[in-house]
This record gives structure tokens, C-alpha cells and sequence, in this order.
């Protein structure tokens, strides 16, 4: 990096804290209002150590399918602004949550996990980091593989109409 820039971005760096800062204690006050009201807090990533639902019961996904109970928790993880997760974070939500894996041990559940969140591309989306959101988030990627599908589509109608014809 040139050096020139260095202090520009520091201190954009330092505002975007400052601006975080106010976010924060903004969602807190938001918080505060929310239990003088008697309903449940609105903001819980504010919390310290906040890195999943608090609305997790024990049964919230027992007796579901994987990914209907992955898939409501990732929902469930954008309405707290926490966003994607990774497959780690998804089984232990949903094993806090009640939901049976049909394991005999966290390893394989996990693989299992994984293999239902990769090959449920309709529904899920892997991000280049590892982490999975739900792929109606990502407006850009559905437009990428329409447009994709629509190419193989065409493709194979070419390739038919050449053997028709051929």
C-alpha cells in the first residue's frame, strides 16, 4: 500500500468505529425501550457474546427436516443482523434447538449438514469464506446461474435441433 494514503484511511478507519459506536448504543436504547414495553428485545447481536438467536428454545426445531430448521435459523440469524454462518455454528444452533440428527456422532452429523446445505443450491448459498446464507439474499447470484441455466438450455436446443436436422 502507498504510504500516502495510509492516514486517509486510518482515519476513515477511526470514523467508522465512531459510527458503529452510535449503532450500537442506538440498538441498546431500542433494547431498553423494548423491555419497558414488555416485548422482547429487538437488537440482540448488541449483547456481548451475542453470536446466534436468542429465541432458540429447545424445541424451536425439533421434529423439523434439516433444512427447513437450517433454513429458519439462518432467517432468524439476518433479523438479528448477524447474517451467515458457518455449518459449525448451523448444527449447534439446531442441536440447541431440539433438532435430532440421525448420527451417532457429531462428525458425521456434521457431514451430513454440510452435504444437505450444498446440495440444496435452490435454497442455500456458500459464500467464498466457508459461511452459508439463504440464496434469496443474494439477488446478483440468482440472476448469475438463471442466466447460466438459460445458456445450457439454449446449448441443448441447439444440439437437438443439430441432430434433427442433421
Amino acid at each position: 500500500m502507498r504510504d500516502e494514503f495510509r492516514p486517509a484511511m486510518e482515519a476513515a478507519q477511526e470514523q467508522l468505529a465512531d459510527q458503529e459506536k452510535q449503532v450500537r448504543e442506538t440498538k441498546k436504547a431500542i433494547n431498553a425501550t423494548c423491555v419497558l414495553a414488555k416485548v422482547d428485545p429487538m437488537y440482540l447481536d448488541v449483547e456481548e457474546g451475542a453470536s446466534k438467536p436468542a429465541s432458540i428454545r429447545a424445541d424451536t426445531f425439533y421434529g423439523k427436516r434439516m433444512s427447513t430448521a437450517a433454513r429458519e435459523y439462518l432467517e432468524m440469524r439476518r433479523t438479528m443482523s448477524l447474517g451467515p454462518a458457518s455449518p459449525r455454528e448451523v448444527y449447534e444452533a439446531l442441536t440447541d434447538g431440539g433438532f435430532s440428527f440421525d448420527t451417532k456422532d457429531e462428525q458425521t452429523a456434521l457431514v451430513s449438514l454440510r452435504a444437505t446445505l450444498r446440495k440444496s443450491s435452490s435454497i442455500f448459498h456458500r459464500l467464498p469464506n466457508g459461511q452459508y446464507g439463504l440464496l434469496k439474499w443474494y439477488e446478483h447470484v440468482k440472476a448469475e446461474r438463471n442466466a447460466a441455466k438459460n445458456k445450457e438450455v439454449e446449448e441443448e436446443d441447439e444440439e437437438a435441433e443439430a441432430e434433427r436436422n442433421g
